[in-house]
């Protein structure tokens, strides 16, 4: 095999027993009750032109998909790709062939409008290769669930989720990332948000101002989204989770960095918690400025030379200007001694990850300090997350 007798093409329907064949040799046998779910996202995905393979003559040898989200940065929604299902044949591996996979995948996300792009990686190196970059983490803490039931708040007004919720749910969703500036968040889809409050064996709550989802698994009670933002509403919600504490002795809970919880109990929410980390790249840098929200105290601009081999479209010196809380990348001639950077310090960047810190990981070169403050200004705020797994 070489390089040159690969190609790249578009999955179909009738590619499912090939495409299964390979990700049961990368991940292990899909169980029979994930089948059905399988072979619909990937017929919904083939539809949307978001499936795409390596192939060896007739023989598929890798594929991957990606889903449409919405992400906040700055707290305005950025259109991200949602690489998922990647996946290279044994024999086929170290060979170019995942770099081959993920430079036409990026293509076509830029293609269908997507600026950037997100990913849970299995392992780092080819990701980093075609310019992903780590910069958040899905974080879980474990909660005592005795501790969380004694939170409640009598006079809070509590129902049940129901199906006509799903419009509300966005709104309170959107509100939140919004109000917060959150970074990373992803947005749930309307699909994601009817199967929460829907599905057998998940649980839904409401107050005025907020909700709960979660869902029992064997014997631990887990939070997979909630919207609290004031405090009787939180302890509202806490305390319907922790009123399961007769059978569950512990709630696992996904959550941001600075989620209230660790200031509402008594005691430490967990000595332990786990960080699952994703990476992140900018597919269409000028698209991904604009969308994105920036520090309304922060004016000015700075050149910046981005330098991409594998979306060589990003390549070449950029002015961005940031004004009222908005940003903009436009064309620019060759600016002596501006910063340069690659894709994956451009992620970092854009994550909010200081320049004193690329600088000493060798992903920024050039320019001076006066300009990293303006990069540091423009690009602060809170830590980036994710609190779904895609």
């Amino acid at each position: 095999m070489t390089i040159d007798s690969l190609h790249v093409r578009d999955l179909t329907s009738a590619d499912h027993d090939q495409a299964l064949e390979v990700r049961t040799r990368s991940f292990g046998k899909l169980e029979d009750s994930m089948h059905d779910w399988w072979t619909s996202l990937q017929d919904s995905l083939i539809e949307q032109r978001r499936v795409l393979g390596v192939f060896d003559g007739d023989r598929l040898v890798a594929h991957a998909k990606t889903r449409p989200f919405q992400q906040f940065w700055g707290g305005r929604t950025v259109p991200m790709a949602g690489v998922a299902g990647v996946v290279v044949s044994p024999d086929y591996r170290g060979r170019g062939v995942a770099s081959m996979m993920m430079r036409a995948l990026s293509e076509r996300a830029v293609e269908l409008g997507d600026a950037v792009s997100a990913l849970y990686p299995a392992t780092l190196a080819p990701y980093r290769r075609t310019g992903w970059e780590i910069v958040g983490a899905q974080t879980r803490v474990t909660i005592d669930a005795n501790l969380l039931r004694g939170l409640g708040s009598p006079d809070v007004r509590i129902r049940p989720g129901t199906k006509d919720d799903v419009d509300l749910v966005h709104k309170l969703l959107t509100d939140r990332y919004t109000t917060q500036n959150a970074n990373g968040a992803k947005l749930l889809t309307a699909d994601e948000i009817l199967d929460s409050l829907t599905e057998n064996g998940s649980f839904s709550y409401f107050t005025d101002d907020g909700f709960v989802f979660y869902e029992w698994r064997q014997t631990n009670l887990f939070v997979t989204c909630m919207v609290a933002p004031t405090e009787a509403s939180a302890r509202a919600l806490w305390s319907v989770v922790g009123s399961g504490s007769s059978v569950a002795k512990t709630v696992h809970a996904h959550v941001s960095p600075d989620d209230p919880i660790h200031l509402l109990l008594p005691e430490e929410v967990a000595h332990d918690a786990r960080h699952t980390r994703w990476m992140l790249r900018v597919l269409d840098a000028p698209q991904a400025i604009s969308l994105r929200g920036f520090p309304s105290g922060v004016s000015g601009s700075a050149a910046l030379t981005i330098e991409d081999p594998m979306l060589p479209s990003q390549s070449g010196t950029w002015l961005l200007e940031i004004e009222d809380g908005r940003g903009s990348l436009s064309r620019s001639d060759p600016v002596s001694g501006a910063p340069r950077i690659g894709p994956n310090g451009l992620a970092s960047l854009y994550a909010g990850v200081p320049v004193h810190v690329l600088r000493a990981a060798g992903l920024v070169f050039d320019g001076s300090p006066n300009g990293d403050s303006f990069f540091d200004a423009a690009f602060s705020g809170r830590p980036a997350y994710l609190l779904e797994y895609f």
